[in-house]
């Protein structure tokens, strides 16, 4: 018998309601653990110095969301607005669905679209998507959260993610304001993270570089924050 995985919103609105995990792409299905899920949103809180974020209009970016988890415990917790962006069509539709069956409210805070996190990343986080659209639009967003974790080791030959975000910090837009927080989740595994950057190619081991904010180690993983 095939039994379904669920997992659960830790906090907010929707406290406790259950989304299902989906099924597997290549052998990963892309779901961050939950003591990972409640850091982040912890880290959130200490760099925003709220509980509330819609009190700052803030805004939250998932650049793989695969079962929605991440992006669903932001809604629960009063984003303004959620993007949801998958390389499954799949996965994306039943984002979409869950929203509509269980936070039908929210509709008109989320965007779902299906994008691939590791080509587009860039165009993703440059003038012409809907996110930097978004930010134009709502001069009021106090403060945006993009958070990353792709669901395999990656190899691209396209400029890996650090550089591109290390290099265009201040000019895509919302990303040049004080404001702006960025989160990412590494694993040690991740091509998506290395960079050509001296600095950087040996972080955390040798100290943070300027532009990070911080970063926390959990076991294999490291949250970057910028």
């Amino acid at each position: 018998m095939n039994h379904k995985s669920f997992l659960s919103v830790i906090r907010g609105k929707y406290k406790n309601k259950k989304i299902a995990v989906p099924e597997k792409i290549h052998g990963h299905n892309n779901v961050t653990p939950q003591k990972i899920k409640e850091s982040v949103f912890q880290i959130i809180e200490n760099h925003f110095h709220t509980a509330n974020p819609e009190e700052n209009k803030a805004v939250f970016v998932d650049l793989f969301s695969g079962s929605g988890q991440m992006g669903i415990e932001a809604v629960s917790r009063g984003f303004n607005h959620v993007f949801f962006f998958d390389i499954s069509k799949e996965r994306i539709r039943k984002t979409s669905q869950w929203i509509r069956q269980n936070a039908v409210s929210e509709t008109q805070k989320c965007t779902c679209e299906v994008k691939d996190g590791v080509r587009e990343f860039y165009k993703i986080l440059t003038d012409t998507s809907c996110v930097s659209d978004y930010l134009r639009q709502n001069p009021e967003a106090k403060e945006l959260v993009i958070f990353s974790d792709p669901p395999y080791g990656l190899n691209s030959k396209k400029k890996y993610l650090l550089d591109f975000l290390i290099e265009n910090k201040t000019t895509i837009p919302g990303l040049e304001k004080d404001w702006s927080l960025l989160l990412i989740i590494q694993t040690c595994d991740n091509d998506l993270y290395r960079s050509e950057h001296s600095e950087i190619q040996k972080f955390p081991e040798t100290g943070k570089p300027e532009y990070v904010r911080g970063y926390y180690k959990y076991g294999r993983h490291l949250l970057i924050v910028m």
